[in-house]
């Protein structure tokens, strides 16, 4: 399109087209008169024509519109800045003199996509996109033209994506993780501040660190799987990997490190692979996973060698979840067995029948114990043993229950021994007067009818 006419040409063809028809075809400045005022209405873009000190000469409808005030008021203003305020992107407002364009006037400055927050007298609040072009005029002051595009979604849009970044960081921060991102073909490796922290760069320093050196600060064990993982990523095996490693710091301290590497796909179709993840320091977490892990091989050890019987019962079904080898040569069976089989099938009637109470203790009480009873070990051998037992749950609730069984068959023959020698005589195998005194001592507390009686012989 031709160059705009100033507003003192435009002024005087206009004049000329409004008079008598000429006898003649229009002239060739009449016809891009014409054509210019028709592109200069139905442009997209709100455009205003301001002489020398700062009045509005022209306006489209589309300034119209955007502007918030009819074409005769705005032609009327005598200053370009005189009905509506403008703010910066900050929310400082422009002072008068300082309308876009203005300083252009003067000389100081040009305008190229400016963006102000305009509010109308109407209080409608959009953004605004401004350019203005000097159009220079001899003689006389120069003139402007300013092109005003209404780009609120476009900076709605930017700020509610800068308030979204702002906050995922601030989520990032408190969760302690780093942002990083690679080229491994350039072998250059850059942190975000929060992952410099973890790794120990001082503040101040480049947070862009070459592969190599990366490498060289993991510890030797971890290196090897840490570099497979990598060329995994770039020959295409993976496209996200999670990897921990030992990580030696600046101050001579290995911390455990946590990162997340993912594939970043190259919007130009270049196979040239580029990865970006997260780092977290899990140091504190490895301690706690190996103190765990401490206390379940102690708990191991002690539930493999421990010389009582151990059992874990599933109370929902009354089957054996899982026992100990000791639990086995208690019964003299194996554990393949045992956990075959309902733990009433080597048991007593009598103990079967005692064990229905036994489980409802269980339940109710949460314990039950310590009990007396016999199981079977063979087709003819019985072992005495004593049981006791705690009710547990699952994360699901449902009940289980940890058993101690303990082989007291040979307590019981002690026992049954320092008896027959308290009570029988050495020699003779007879009852000696302990015996007697005690049985004599029973049939008193059985003695409950007045009448009744018993005799004593002393032979």
């Amino acid at each position: 399109m031709n160059a705009p006419p100033s507003s003192r040409l435009w002024a005087s063809l206009h004049a000329s087209a409004q008079g008598d028809p000429p006898p003649h075809e229009p002239t060739a400045a009449e016809r891009a008169l014409r054509r210019w005022e028709r592109a200069f209405e139905a442009a997209a873009a709100g455009q205003l024509l301001l002489d020398g000190q700062s009045r509005i000469q022209m306006a489209n409808a589309e300034a119209v519109r955007l502007l918030g005030l009819s074409r005769e008021t705005l032609l009327s203003l005598p200053s370009v800045q005189q009905a509506w305020t403008l703010e910066d992107r900050l929310g400082r407002p422009i002072a008068p003199g300082s309308f876009p364009g203005e300083p252009a006037l003067r000389g100081e400055e040009a305008i190229q996509d400016a963006v102000f927050r305009l509010t109308t007298p109407g209080v409608t609040r959009r953004w605004i996109s401004v350019t203005a072009t000097v159009l220079p005029a001899e003689p006389g002051p120069n003139e402007l033209m300013l092109s005003i595009t209404d780009v609120s979604c476009r900076i709605d849009g930017e700020q509610s994506r800068t308030l979204e970044w702002q906050q995922m960081m601030d989520i990032l921060k408190g969760s302690r993780l780093g942002l990083w991102h690679s080229d491994p073909l350039a072998q250059t490796l850059f942190l975000d501040e929060q992952a410099a922290q973890l790794l120990g760069i001082p503040v101040g320093l480049s947070p862009e660190l070459t592969t190599q050196a990366w490498s060289q600060a993991m510890h030797p064990e971890d290196r090897t799987r840490a570099l497979t993982v990598l060329r995994e990523h770039l020959r295409g095996v993976r496209s996200s990997s999670v990897n921990e490693c030992r990580v030696l710091r600046p101050d001579g301290h290995w911390r455990w490190i946590r990162t997340r590497t993912h594939t970043l796909q190259n919007p130009n179709g270049s196979r040239r692979a580029k990865l970006a993840g997260t780092v977290e320091d899990v140091t504190e977490l490895k301690g706690a996973e190996a103190a765990v892990q401490h206390g379940h091989d102690l708990l191991q050890a002690l539930f493999t060698h421990a010389p009582l019987g151990i059992q874990l019962l599933d109370l929902s079904n009354d089957r054996t979840v899982n026992c100990n080898q000791a639990l086995a040569d208690i019964t003299g069976t194996s554990i393949e067995h045992l956990l075959s089989h309902g733990p009433d099938e080597r048991s007593s009637p009598q103990t079967a029948a005692r064990r229905v109470k036994w489980r409802r203790d269980l339940l109710s009480h949460g314990s039950t114990g310590p009990h007396e009873f016999r199981v079977r070990r063979g087709p003819d051998e019985w072992r005495d043993v004593r049981m006791s037992a705690v009710r547990v749950f699952d994360p699901h609730g449902r009940p289980f229950a940890w058993g101690v069984v303990q082989d007291i068959t040979e307590n019981k023959a002690y026992e049954a021994q320092l008896k027959t020698a308290a009570t029988r005589d050495r020699l003779t195998g007879m009852p000696n007067r302990a015996a007697m005194l005690s049985h004599l001592h029973e049939l008193l507390l059985a003695q409950v009818e007045p009448q009744g009686g018993f005799a004593v012989l002393f032979l």
